[in-house]
């Protein structure tokens, strides 16, 4: 059977059994083709303008602006504002100071307690010590090990969540479709179990459309709707256009990517702040897994009710980490994802309207209202510009 329609026989053949959602008929016929979207949970919106959160964890270091002395009580840092009072933090010489009043935000000062702790074998104590330069790391850079209190303090103050919000809008998606009487009555090769010109279009309709829904979701340009002159319609942000804190073009050894250097993408975004659970790769995959010649696990699943079996697997080597092929995101690219911050939002569920008729003319349209939504974009990485493959040597 012809791959436009990837293995439907009849729509009319299956209307019946979806009387409640298209979606899911599409997230079973699709999984493959457009993996990023279809695999997405969707979610019901209700604005075509949505504000995204992006909550940044509390760092765990400090930087030194100024070289301490042994005795100095008050220490200049690049950035206080995400300290407490009672913050416990240890120094490049593994000294621990205590952080001893409200950090002063707009100097970017703390006054401390120096040599902070009670000798016990084997745990001993570092007094006060002299900070040369702090020009580089690890020199300048210290550890918070977490706040200490007496528990009846009052008078505290908060610390202001770091972080921001972005604007996603929702995008409409529209594929008409249109068989005049003249061409129902021509010789049609039509696929298996069409009965008509009009079941074919409808089908490479729907399949044109959630190509679009797929290549908008990974790079939509995003634009808000305005209206007069110049006017623009609401059109979403791809995931690749949210993505800045781990977007790295040509990461280590793009010429000659190896397992070692997926690992240390993964931990990239761990170490960011993500939980990354999914890997979509765009065209390569295969040739990766070639080269490297490594054992996998394959979850190609049984056949759905309409034939498709999902595919993705799994690397050894990055325990319960899902790698899905995505034939849509760009060859060399890597969207390294936490599930949990990602999801299809819908304003307009999708659904296939009949015009009715225009004198021998069939007319109607698939319709849906949508937009990736991407919280905390710090969770999730985006690789790109890699170019070849080698085995580990």
């Amino acid at each position: 059977m012809p791959d436009f329609i990837q293995g439907l026989a009849s729509w009319n053949d299956i209307r019946g059994q979806l009387p409640v959602s298209w979606q899911a008929y599409f997230s079973t016929e699709f999984g493959n083709q457009f993996s990023f979207t279809q695999r997405q949970t969707f979610v019901p919106i209700d604005a075509v303008e949505n504000n995204l959160s992006s909550d940044l964890n509390r760092p765990g270091t400090v930087t030194l602006a100024a070289s301490p002395t042994a005795a100095g009580t008050t220490l200049t840092l690049v950035d206080a504002s995400y300290l407490m009072n009672g913050d416990v933090i240890r120094l490049s010489t593994n000294e621990f100071v205590e952080v001893v009043d409200h950090p002063n935000v707009v100097a970017n000062t703390i006054v401390v307690r120096r040599g902070v702790g009670t000798a016990q074998s084997p745990a001993v104590v570092v007094p006060g010590t002299d900070i040369v330069s702090v020009a580089s790391a690890p020199a300048n850079v210290g550890k918070i090990i977490g706040n200490s209190r007496r528990g009846n303090e009052v008078d505290q103050l908060a610390i202001q969540p770091k972080g921001g919000n972005r604007k996603q809008y929702t995008e409409t998606f529209q594929h008409v479709v249109q068989v005049g009487d003249g061409q129902n009555r021509s010789v049609q090769m039509l696929p298996r179990g069409m009965a008509d010109l009009l079941g074919k279009n409808r089908a490479i309709a729907a399949q044109n459309m959630n190509r679009d829904r797929e290549r908008a979701a990974l790079y939509g340009v995003g634009e808000a709707p305005t209206d007069g002159p110049g006017v623009s319609r609401p059109k979403e942000y791809g995931i690749t256009r949210f993505l800045k804190t781990t977007n790295v073009n040509q990461p280590t050894n793009f010429a000659a990517f190896k397992p070692v250097d997926l690992a240390a993408a993964v931990e990239k975004v761990a170490d960011a702040g993500g939980s990354p659970d999914t890997i979509y790769w765009g065209r390569g995959v295969n040739t990766a897994i070639a080269t490297w010649t490594l054992p996998y696990v394959s979850f190609n699943g049984e056949p759905s009710a309409f034939g498709t079996k999902t595919q993705a697997f799994r690397l050894p080597f990055l325990g319960d980490l899902t790698i899905v092929p995505c034939p849509e995101l760009e060859a060399g690219s890597l969207l390294i994802t936490s599930s949990e911050d990602i999801y299809m939002g819908v304003r307009r569920p999708v659904k296939y309207e009949p015009y009715g008729r225009r004198g021998d003319a069939k007319e109607g349209d698939w319709i849906t209202e949508e937009a990736i939504i991407v919280n905390n974009e710090h969770r999730h990485g985006l690789f790109t510009g890699i170019t070849g493959y080698a085995p580990m040597a």
